[in-house]
């Protein structure tokens, strides 16, 4: 039984959070951080930790990691050891702890309570992506063409596996309704949604915009940079910029013919904040579980131009934040620009908005959860 202590005051907490992969710093690790701020005292469970990535962030927290951070090159190849991930998330000790929060879009959901009376609770970014929604994303980026045979006979063995430990965490909390639907419709489970936060002290507005477009993020095959490219290929007067790195990098560059295309690699913040307040619109091809970079340029008063789908539905507001285009090709992108640029936005209204989305906010939230699963659980 937890001690009334604990009831009362999350300081006296034995907290544990089980991250999969500490090696970038994207959504995942924001959120992480904002948990961090509700337990500072909380030790971080993941299994392979790149220090030099995300040391400034979390290199003043307790880190346990797995065996397979003692691998050569761990840092870099830690999609190839996707085998070995379940057998160690399941042999994590977490006996000694009162609550056991997992941040996942994937698989440390399954970690195995040792404790009767502790909770587990799940915040899901997504159902894992690679099993149940785009198989071919994970072997084309992560998987050497030799080796993709033999995956795909184990892939079958990961699913079921990872049903199974979709039904240990005793309560989820979903990222989006469209998370939401996934975790009822995949693993059978109900969930309450919680939203993400956008640092909006960070990403303030500014009243002057620059003549271009922007797009920021992970540089991967299915958040869609290549349709805007092939778009902006056809509109050369307009000027795009791409700020990011990631494995689909060498092939969008090839696809950009047109000199008004241009790449940054990671940018440091105060960089993200100028790109982001200076551009004439925000464009968001994917479909996201959430997808934070809108906020993020919401906040720093600038329009998003949005795919119909995922969660973009739950955070642009057509007509007033941004609009919508309904197909994810180039078509489709070149006429929704041709319509934004007929259209007036208010810097103020997309600030607005975004402040729906405070870090502050999300902590109340998550703490009015946690606080009432403990008072059931006593």
């Amino acid at each position: 039984m937890l001690n009334k202590k604990a009831n009362n005051s999350f300081d006296h907490l034995r907290v544990a959070i089980v991250h999969e992969i500490l090696t970038q710093m994207g959504g995942a690790e924001r959120v992480l951080k904002e948990f961090l701020e509700i337990f500072p005292q909380a030790t971080i469970y993941t299994l392979i930790y790149n220090s030099d990535v995300c040391g400034q962030t979390f290199g003043k927290y307790k880190i346990i990691t797995s065996w397979l951070q003692k691998l050569p090159f761990s840092k870099k190849i830690y999609k190839k050891l996707l085998p070995f991930y379940p057998n160690v998330i399941e042999n994590w000790n977490l006996k000694n702890y009162d609550l056991v929060i997992s941040l996942t879009s994937a698989l440390v959901k399954g970690v195995k309570k040792r404790n009767p009376h502790q909770i587990h609770i799940c915040y899901c970014n997504t159902p894992t992506r690679y099993l149940w929604i785009d198989k071919n994303f994970y072997l084309e980026t992560s998987v050497p063409k030799i080796l993709r045979p033999l995956l795909d006979l184990y892939l079958p063995y990961l699913k079921k596996w990872d049903f199974r430990a979709s039904q240990r965490p005793d309560f989820y909390i979903a990222n989006s309704r469209e998370v939401q639907k996934r975790i009822k419709s995949i693993y059978g489970r109900e969930s309450i949604v919680i939203y993400p936060s956008v640092e909006t002290e960070l990403f303030l507005p500014k009243t002057k915009k620059q003549d271009y477009y922007l797009m920021g993020g992970r540089l991967v095959p299915y958040k869609k940079y290549d349709i805007a490219i092939k778009a902006f290929n056809q509109m050369p007067e307009k000027k795009l910029i791409i700020a990011g790195a990631g494995s689909d990098r060498n092939r969008l560059e090839k696809l950009a013919i047109s000199e008004n295309i241009s790449f940054l690699d990671r940018v440091p913040d105060n960089r993200l904040v100028s790109l982001y307040q200076n551009a004439r619109a925000y464009i968001f091809p994917a479909l996201e579980d959430f997808g934070i970079t809108p906020l993020e340029a919401m906040s720093a008063g600038t329009p998003v131009i949005a795919y119909k789908k995922g969660g973009a539905l739950e955070t642009v507001i057509e007509g007033k934040t941004g609009i919508f285009f309904d197909r994810q090709n180039y078509q489709n992108v070149i006429s929704a620009i041709k319509i934004f640029e007929k259209k007036k936005f208010s810097s103020q209204e997309c600030r607005e908005r975004a402040l729906q989305f405070t870090p502050e906010q999300f902590r109340m939230k998550i703490k009015d959860f946690i606080k009432l699963k403990l008072r059931m659980n006593n």
